[in-house]
């Protein structure tokens, strides 16, 4: 054991100086020290320092696309780099909310699917605006992400109280396709119908088939 002369304390760990002051340590009581203190793995700093790079060179990519497109492009007009600015930034997004270990699986997964269709309207956008992104892909894609978060209820071991909220939110996403003709956003109006009625049923569904734990949360949440 060691003691601190400056702060009068027995120190048990295994170090040279005070934790508290920063003065050295003597030699105190017959007793044996320990650490107590946890070990930071070498991996952990080598993590930290790739994430660094990876965002210094995210940035140095976008930098270059922006100026090579401003320049390249008639009229200054940017559009290719706008797309790998718009991957770059999905990339950052998945690690930000995906791959890290806090926040439940139900908002990482809102989050992609929120993603994703953006990232589908920015190509078709950028790429020409042929308009297969609000005709096709994002009320596709939507019916899909429905249908899973729907198969993970039901057929898998699930936290409901999680999936629940995704469920609803992912159902309220595919109501959104529905606004498209209104605005005339779209050319071919079946695909935004179906997402919508794909996911009034899903919620519907959950209404009607849930059980009293589900009934519970959505009386607590929305009073229904």
């Amino acid at each position: 054991m060691k003691y601190c002369s400056s702060c009068k304390l027995q120190v048990v760990n295994d170090t040279t100086l005070c934790p508290l002051c920063g003065t050295s340590l003597t030699d105190g009581e017959n007793t044996p020290c320990r650490n107590s203190y946890p070990v930071i793995a070498e991996s952990f700093y080598k993590y930290n320092f790739l994430f660094r790079l990876f965002l210094f060179l995210s940035i140095v990519a976008a930098t270059v696309c922006l100026i090579v497109n401003f320049f390249t492009a008639q009229g200054g007009h940017l559009s290719w780099s706008i797309i790998v600015l718009a991957g770059i930034a999905y990339v950052w997004v998945t690690i930000a909310y995906s791959f890290r270990g806090t926040g439940n699986f139900a908002t990482k997964y809102a989050v992609q699917v929120l993603s994703i269709s953006l990232v589908l309207y920015i190509i078709d956008y950028y790429a020409g605006y042929a308009k297969w992104s609000v005709n096709y892909a994002i009320p596709f894609f939507l019916m899909l992400a429905t249908f899973a978060i729907t198969f993970l209820i039901i057929f898998k071991r699930v936290n409901r109280h999680e999936f629940l909220f995704c469920q609803l939110v992912i159902g309220a996403f595919g109501l959104v396709p529905l606004l498209f003709f209104p605005l005339r956003l779209i050319q071919v109006a079946w695909p935004a119908v179906a997402s919508a009625a794909y996911s009034l049923l899903t919620l519907a569904g959950t209404v009607i088939f849930a059980d009293r734990y589900v009934r519970h949360e959505l009386n607590k949440r929305f009073h229904v």
